[in-house]
């Protein structure tokens, strides 16, 4: 009779088991549409911001990027907490607030801004001596999974191992690396969905990952010099594809490294000017922010706005720690940034000269004998407005190079726009140029 009992026990788990695949891939799919995404952020930025931060990294709610997850990292398991909530720790059931759709929304927005490892679980070897480099299964001596997701070299505590790691890892959808912040480093190997990944550098310790999800296994041969404590416990990275930007740890010593870097400038109540070097923008760039969470950038070199991004402004921190060299990361979604085409067309060599900031920053510079002030209006996360002032003459039309990238539209009351340029009739004393999300 128990036997018997148990079976409709087994079958209705096997249909709830059966219903999370479906709906995990229903959620999976749904953090690939932009429209769907959008409206998540909106949404989350509404509701959940307060708690686990804007750029999800958690406050005095959980990280919602990176592979520790407390109560489930499924899809199915993340819209049900948001949907039933945790009272006791004084999370709101959402699902009495809105809708199912607007819910499965901030799902696939939380998916789609997901980083790092998932299932991540290890295996140590017992290696017979210094030069030992064949890991067999007769030397497997211990093995577990890892719940927070972060590759630990720490553990061996003997002299001659080798420590594989495998799991799925989440990478960013440009071009990015896995990098070891080491050099003549040990017998390193990386396998990316079964097949193995050739190093950047034969001696060095970088590779290219693939966009998105993908499953990892990482092997990592240790001799007998383990004083130097980088050799033992090792610093691994998702970086740029230029290495310029250290984007987020995936062991627990550039976890460290990371929490070490984050230091935001927010323009809170008033716009906030940057100098610091920008990844993504050329060098030379002065960045503004403003509190409507709009943010631009101007170069002083082309006298061109090269940068456009919503959000806050910027975490500074990569910048700091490494003494200028690696670039602050824009807290937000491009716009516009090195990437994209927007310049004044023909425009002769400009000649910067100088930032005033009372009230809102403004630019003055000269370009073809002309001299310009530049400042913005209409700030919104919607767009904003470049207000151009012609402080001498403007006696030939004046063509800009406007970006082709899907992200934004440009117009303009005083000018005619054919294709992606912008032509301004001459003998204007000033002009603007709207710039909206679409």
């Amino acid at each position: 009779m128990k036997k018997f009992g148990l079976i409709p026990l087994v079958i209705s788990l096997s249909i709830g088991n059966a219903l999370a695949n479906t709906q995990d891939e229903s959620l999976t799919a749904l953090s690939h549409n932009s429209k769907a995404t959008k409206a998540g952020e909106q949404l989350y930025m509404q509701a959940c911001a307060a708690c686990h931060n804007k750029d999800l990294t958690g406050a005095t709610g959980f990280n919602l990027k990176d592979g520790e997850w407390v109560h489930g990292e499924a899809p199915s398991a993340i819209l049900a907490n948001i949907k039933q909530g945790f009272n006791s720790k004084g999370m709101p059931a959402f699902g009495a607030m809105f809708s199912d759709e607007q819910l499965k929304n901030v799902a696939a927005f939380i998916l789609s801004k997901r980083e790092g490892l998932a299932n991540l679980t290890y295996k140590i070897y017992q290696m017979n001596d210094v030069s030992d480099r064949q890991v067999t299964a007769g030397k497997l001596i211990k093995s577990g999974a890892l719940p927070k997701n972060l590759m630990d070299f720490e553990m061996p505590e003997i002299k001659h191992y080798a420590i594989e790691f495998e799991a799925d890892l989440y990478a960013p959808k440009d071009p990015s690396k896995l990098h070891i912040e080491a050099w003549k480093l040990n017998p390193t190997t990386l396998h990316i969905d079964g097949k193995e990944v050739t190093k950047q550098n034969p001696n060095g310790a970088t590779w290219t990952l693939k966009p998105g999800k993908q499953h990892i296994k990482f092997q990592y041969i240790v001799g007998s010099d383990i004083s130097k404590n980088w050799k033992r416990n090792l610093a691994l990275f998702v970086t740029t594809e230029d290495l310029g930007i250290k984007l987020f740890g995936i062991s627990t010593r550039s976890q460290k490294i990371m929490l070490d870097k984050k230091i935001h400038v927010l323009a809170k109540n008033k716009p906030v000017v940057q100098r610091k070097k920008i990844h993504n923008l050329p060098t030379y760039s002065i960045s503004v922010g403003f509190p409507e969470k709009i943010n631009y950038a101007f170069n002083t070199r082309s006298c061109d706005v090269v940068g456009l991004w919503t959000g806050d402004l910027l975490n500074v921190g990569p910048n700091v720690e490494s003494r200028g060299k690696d670039g602050s990361i824009a807290l937000g979604d491009w716009l516009i940034n090195k990437n994209d085409s927007f310049t004044s067309k023909g425009a002769g060599k400009c000649s910067y000269q100088k930032m005033t900031n009372t009230g809102v920053p403004a630019f003055f510079y000269s370009q073809d004998n002309v001299d310009y002030k530049l400042t913005t209006s209409n700030h919104s996360n919607n767009g904003l407005t470049l207000n151009y002032q012609v402080l001498s003459n403007l006696n030939s039309p004046l063509v800009f190079n406007l970006p082709n990238n899907g992200k934004v539209t440009m117009s303009s009351p005083d000018g005619k726009i054919e294709g992606h340029s912008l032509t301004i009739k001459p003998n204007k004393k000033s002009f603007s140029i709207n710039v909206s999300t679409k």
